[in-house]
Order: C-alpha cells, then sequence, then structure tokens
C-alpha cells in the first residue's frame, strides 16, 4: 500500500473513536479510523455487549450492542466521509513533524493533519482471579456477552466496579441464585442499582480462596473473609470475573499518566495529537462516556479552528 493522506486519522473504533468520526463529519472533516481487530465496538462488543448504558444524552437507557449498532447505522450514512481499516494495529507515531505519521504493523505509513488516540484500554487480557485450578474450567468467564444461558443457575459474580454490579443485576433477570461478592466493605461502583433489587445476594469483604469441582465440572467456589479469614463455601454453577482488565499496551512510546496518556485539559497530547475516552490521562479525569463526549467536541472543534 502506498503513503496515503488523510485530514483525520483515528486510533480505535470502540464508542468514542465512533462518536469522534461522527463529529468530524458534523464538520466536514474527512477520517479515517484504524482498528486493530476486525469489527467495531471495542469492549462494548467485546465484553459488555447486554450492559445497559444509562449515561447517553438523549437516550434513556440502551444495551452496549444497540448503541453500537445506532452508531455504525449513522456512520453508514456517511460512508462518503468516514472509511475504516480494520485488523491493522498501530506500531508507531511520529508526531515531530507536521503531517503526523502513522506507520501499521504491515509496514503501510498513513500521513494525518491529525490524530485522535482513542484506544480505551488499548489491547488488553481480563483480570484473573489468581487461584489454583482457574484455568481448568470453562464455567469461569471473564465477559458477558449473553446471559440467557445462566437461565435458573447458580451465578456468582466476583468484583466491585460498575460493571460488576450490571453483570449481578443482568444475572438476577434470568435467575434468582446470584451471589454479587466484593474484597471492600465499599463498592466502587454504584451499588444502588442493587437498591431495589431482592435477587442479588451481596458478601463483603471476601475472596475468592480454592475452587471446589467433581469430574472435570465446577461445583462450588470457597471464598475468605479478608478482615476475620474464615471460609465459606458457595455452591456454584458459573463464576463471573470481573476484576477488570490488564493493558498489553505500550501507549505508543507517549507519557503515560496511570493507565492513560499524559495530555492537557484540552485533551491535547502534542500539536495536531490528542487522545480522548479512556485514554487520556489528565487531572480529574473520569472514565465514563458522558465526559468523553466532552472531550471530543473540544478536540473537533480545536481541529477545526486549525484548518
Amino acid at each position: 500500500m502506498n503513503k496515503t493522506r488523510v485530514p483525520l486519522l483515528i486510533i480505535g473504533a470502540g464508542p468514542v473513536g465512533l462518536l469522534t468520526a461522527l463529529k468530524a463529519s458534523s464538520e466536514n472533516i474527512p477520517t479515517l479510523i484504524v482498528e486493530g481487530r476486525e469489527y467495531a465496538g471495542g469492549q462494548l462488543t467485546e465484553l459488555y455487549p447486554e450492559k445497559d448504558i444509562t449515561d447517553i444524552p438523549g437516550i434513556e437507557l440502551i444495551k452496549a450492542k444497540d448503541y453500537i449498532a445506532l452508531l455504525l447505522k449513522q456512520i453508514a450514512s456517511k460512508k462518503d466521509a468516514i472509511s475504516f481499516l480494520f485488523g491493522h494495529k498501530v506500531t508507531a507515531i511520529n508526531y515531530k513533524n507536521s503531517p503526523i505519521e502513522i506507520k501499521l504493523d504491515d509496514e503501510t505509513n498513513i500521513l494525518a493533519d491529525d490524530v485522535v488516540i482513542a484506544t480505551g484500554l488499548g489491547v488488553y487480557r481480563p483480570r484473573p482471579m489468581g487461584i489454583l485450578d482457574e484455568d481448568k474450567y470453562q464455567a469461569i468467564r471473564y465477559s458477558l456477552k449473553d446471559y440467557q444461558f445462566l437461565t435458573d443457575k447458580r451465578v456468582i459474580v466476583l468484583g466491585g466496579g460498575d460493571s460488576a454490579i450490571d453483570w449481578a443485576d443482568m444475572c438476577s433477570k434470568v435467575t434468582n441464585k446470584v451471589a454479587l461478592i466484593h474484597r471492600r466493605n465499599e463498592f466502587r461502583g454504584n451499588i444502588l442499582t442493587l437498591k431495589n433489587n431482592h435477587i442479588v445476594k451481596i458478601l463483603t469483604p471476601y475472596v475468592p480462596y480454592r475452587l471446589i469441582g467433581e469430574g472435570g465440572k465446577l461445583t462450588a467456589l470457597e471464598i475468605q473473609n479478608v478482615e476475620t479469614k474464615e471460609i465459606e463455601q458457595l455452591p456454584v454453577d458459573y463464576i463471573m470475573v470481573n476484576y477488570g482488565n490488564i493493558p498489553l499496551s505500550d501507549n505508543f512510546g507517549l507519557p503515560k499518566l496511570g493507565i492513560g496518556i499524559e495530555c492537557s485539559n484540552g485533551f491535547k497530547i502534542a500539536n495536531h495529537l490528542y487522545a480522548a475516552g479512556d485514554i487520556a490521562g489528565y487531572e480529574g479525569k473520569i472514565r465514563r462516556l458522558a465526559p468523553a463526549l466532552k472531550e471530543i467536541e473540544t478536540i473537533i472543534k480545536e481541529i477545526k479552528s486549525s484548518l
């Protein structure tokens, strides 16, 4: 492939990347989205398609998979302004000169007047429980793309963030045997989501201690109280682990701030190079979709002003 030049290149086809492209198209800025996977949607497609999203302006409630489908439908109507390059990973970003030079894993070079990094957590793997024989049982899952298979099953959800709480709530729609286990008494996520849920049993502060199986089938999980060290055994059919993800990305060699790339409050990393969504690192950063919309608006406004 010959060297190509584009007005705007977005790295990542998750929700933030798609929203950035749509905002750019409204300002008549042609856009190319580069995505390492063979499909769009990022974590919402890969890990949380059934998750209910409630913080999108103008949309009271929508499932993650439906939201991605909605964004892709909008993009399809703008195919002359927005294009995709799937299955290619960015290996280097040379932003010292203008235009910015992007190198892909097949040695392709793309020149871009502006670049927005919207990779979320980038390449990652689920964080495991870290106990013996965890890789032995297929009934231990780290994503919840569909929960109908959990109908009338005994389900344990591990985690203390919003996603774990959402999983427990979703599971309770198909079974009345759900336990949510967290290592601390306080939750990182909004536990009020389960305020009126009388099915989910909340157990804190506990950590997974030992897996029990029979004939290769998982039958129970032993949990340990963090404070008293007492052991309790819970019968189980499926364990849903939601301890977050371990980023494997090197952030393209750019300065890091926490798990993100360091940028200013204008979400600028360098001239014509920006970060939006989970990958953006700055003081007071909130990793949710609603704040990301404000980041996108600021970035596209600055790009537009420099044209």
